[in-house]
């Protein structure tokens, strides 16, 4: 009977974690099985201050960041990017909505999968392919494969590395303008795991301290790279942060272009009538990895194609668009073929740049030809090289001369304009000039495959700086040995002074 209840209890009590274990498991991947209760497809916020115009120009930048993305993604699987590529699969809403509701003069920081806001920002896609193709023209002129770059006209400093950093970049924009008397709005583009960063915590609370007009969106898209939310933050909403720095808070649906809009609108309106920073929290997915190297497997089966299905921001405002009656299926269809025509347009003329001249390496051709003998026209280089036998003779003979006039005549003074403390420092600057010039002149010959009287030369050369050395050492090892000797007069009087 006893073992009975022991197994009852031990029943009991797995049951009890398991149940534990899966009410948790529900609670932390509701973001997953997110929707909506009456079975409808999503669509987009009913209520907009946008124009026909604007809504279709919101469609335009949208499929061109997605087709951009795919664009990308195919030079990658033809090697013609050697870079990373960071695609916004699934999350182009966010960016698109709220950089559409800035002004020209605000600025934008945006992360790698916001290429949207750059778009939206005036930066035209051929300014980024050439970037990702490692282009002459490119704004980084090839010395990077990212849009790590900047246009400050039209208010666009390229994300970095660093997670975070951007939004103290952003306070020195706003401080910068508020000395100049510029009425700007800056926008600060982080994931949900850059807000737990020491950069995150100093930059909004110097900018809600000094009342700037910062507004810092946070991309709640589910993953920090491959780190679920709920393993990197135990906040139950990112926007809760806000309360702590005493600004105002803002939640969005990431994937509601529109809802991303007029939430971004109201948040610029706040910050720019003097009323200081705004945090917003967009509710978004990632249906791509960190990038393309990234397999995912971290993700639990089924999550990527329920969001696919259910839940993508183009899907979304299409269905938005047409239900609306703001345009036909025909009217976006002829929207997607002139984006596609003008982003393969665009490509082509990135592809057609030249790429960067390899100066330095040419530089360093140039130099190893004249070592072999190669080069006859670059007659300052030739002259250069001609210059060190002078260098290597005259500095072996003077080493000599100076070791030998001390060795059998005396010590000899040392002028003060040579920067040197005494004769023993003077002779060794001299034998480090020898060293690295006969090095090199000797590589010369011997590569050049000079004739019997050259080679003599430098074997005459070799050995005068072969004996400077010796003499040098012999009159270095001489001095100590006399400071060795013991010298009785000395001694006798050191004792009578003791004494």
């Amino acid at each position: 009977m006893r073992y009975i209840w022991y197994d009852l209890i031990g029943s009991f009590g797995v049951g009890v974690i398991i149940c534990t274990y899966i009410f948790h498991f529900n609670k932390m991947t509701a973001k997953t099985n997110l929707q909506k209760s009456n079975d409808q497809p999503l669509s987009c916020q009913l209520e907009t201050s946008l124009t026909r115009e604007q809504l279709l120009e919101l469609y335009r930048f949208l499929k061109m960041t997605r087709m951009f993305d795919e664009i990308t993604v195919r030079l990658k699987r033809q090697a013609k990017l050697t870079g990373g590529v960071f695609t916004s699969l699934g999350q182009e809403a966010t960016a698109v909505g709220t950089a559409f509701a800035l002004e020209k003069q605000d600025f934008i920081a945006p992360l790698i999968r916001d290429i949207g806001a750059v778009f939206v920002k005036g930066i035209i896609p051929r300014t980024i392919f050439a970037q990702y193709l490692g282009k002459a023209n490119a704004p980084s002129r090839a010395t990077d494969v990212q849009f790590h770059f900047a246009d400050l006209e039209k208010g666009f400093v390229g994300p970095i590395s660093h997670l975070g950093d951007m939004i103290p970049v952003m306070t020195g924009v706003l401080l910068a303008a508020r000395m100049k008397k510029e009425n700007r709005v800056a926008v600060a583009y982080i994931g949900e795991g850059a807000s737990s960063t020491g950069a995150f915590h100093e930059g909004v609370n110097f900018a809600a301290v000094q009342k700037l007009p910062l507004i810092t969106i946070i991309e709640n898209n589910g993953y920090a790279y491959s780190t679920p939310t709920r393993n990197q933050c135990a906040a139950a909403h990112f926007v809760d942060k806000a309360i702590g720095y005493g600004i105002l808070g803002l939640t969005v649906d990431g994937n509601d272009i529109v809802a991303c809009y007029e939430t971004m609108k109201k948040a610029v309106e706040h910050a720019r009538t003097g009323n200081g920073s705004v945090l917003i929290e967009a509710m978004t997915y990632r249906r791509k990895g960190h990038a393309e190297h990234d397999n995912q497997s971290y993700v639990p089966a089924g999550e990527i194609d329920f969001w696919a299905k259910t839940n993508d921001p183009i899907d979304r405002y299409e269905r938005f668009l047409t239900t609306e009656k703001i345009a036909s299926v025909e009217e976006l269809n002829a929207i997607v073929a002139e984006v596609e025509k003008y982003l393969e347009s665009e490509l082509a003329i990135a592809e057609d740049a030249h790429f960067p001249e390899a100066v330095a390496a040419e530089t360093f051709k140039t130099v190893v030809s004249i070592a072999l003998g190669e080069a006859k026209n670059d007659f300052a280089l030739i002259a250069l090289f001609d210059c060190l036998d002078t260098i290597l003779i005259a500095t072996a003979l003077l080493v000599i001369s100076i070791s030998l006039y001390e060795l059998f005549i005396g010590e000899l003074k040392v002028p003060d304009w040579m920067l040197v403390r005494n004769l023993s420092e003077l002779k060794a600057k001299f034998t480090f000039v020898i060293i690295p010039v006969m090095a090199v002149k000797f590589l010369q010959k011997l590569l050049q495959g000079e004739d019997a009287l050259t080679t003599l030369y430098y074997g005459v050369s070799i050995a005068l700086v072969i004996l400077a050395l010796a003499a040098f050492n012999y009159v270095s090892e001489k001095e100590k040995m006399d400071e060795l000797k013991i010298h009785p007069e000395e001694d006798e009087t050191r004792a009578q002074d003791l004494t």
